[in-house]
């Protein structure tokens, strides 16, 4: 990744494939949503985003450190690329099956957890898929990109706006009374970036291969 453009729309597309999945922490947004208005959307990613900048400043600030060795850094590219390919695959297989109506029209509230920026926080923390997330999608971008202060800060704001971007998105449509968005589009999305996310994966496999960083 020659630049900030790339550096950002690699994380844009990377944070949103993985904020459209339900989980955790998007039915806990649609369901604080449903409780407390469409503003909430935007305490309960800024919860997440407090925990996500520590993880992002923890992996590039070793980055400098520890990616010196060719051979660590393909590895890392080859993990990535392995990742990002089963991601996408994922993604595609169960786009048929995902219905945000379905959780909005909701089972149990999924955290007791009142306040929506300590539960942007907490539920981000106790979600094992989250650390495997970070280890492999962060580490894989810091092992193709100089971890100066420039990069760190234009991944962050590519990552962190695609989470804004959809929580707060939802949390409007669901505060609003809308309940739902309709899943043709919905899961429209998730084919297109997982796709993306294949995409990714092969650039990822050329680096791992060839010890190119594209």
């Amino acid at each position: 990744m020659k630049d900030a453009t790339d550096i950002f729309l690699f994380a844009f597309t990377t944070g949103l494939s993985g904020a459209l999945i339900p989980g955790p922490l998007l039915a806990f947004n649609i369901h604080s949503a449903a409780k407390r208005g469409a503003h909430t959307g935007f305490l309960v990613v800024t919860g997440h985003a407090i925990l996500e900048a520590s993880i992002v400043v923890a992996i590039f600030a070793g980055a400098s450190r520890f990616f010196q060795n060719q051979t660590t850094l393909r590895i890392i590219a080859g993990a990535g690329a392995v990742t990002l390919a089963a991601m996408g695959i994922m993604m595609i297989r169960q786009a048929p099956r995902l219905s945000l109506a379905a959780i909005v029209a909701g089972e149990k509230p999924p955290s007791r957890i009142e306040n929506p920026i300590l539960g942007g926080f907490f539920i981000s923390l106790i979600n094992p898929s989250f650390s495997l997330w970070w280890i492999a999608i962060g580490l894989s971008l810091a092992a193709r990109v100089d971890p100066t202060p420039t990069n760190v800060a234009v991944f962050y704001s590519g990552h962190i706006s695609s989470d804004f971007a959809w929580y707060v998105f939802v949390s409007f449509i669901v505060g609003f009374g809308r309940k739902h968005i309709p899943d043709g589009f919905y899961r429209g999305l998730i084919v297109v970036l997982a796709l993306m996310l294949i995409g990714y994966a092969c650039m990822f496999g050329y680096g791992a291969l060839t010890g190119v960083r594209t």
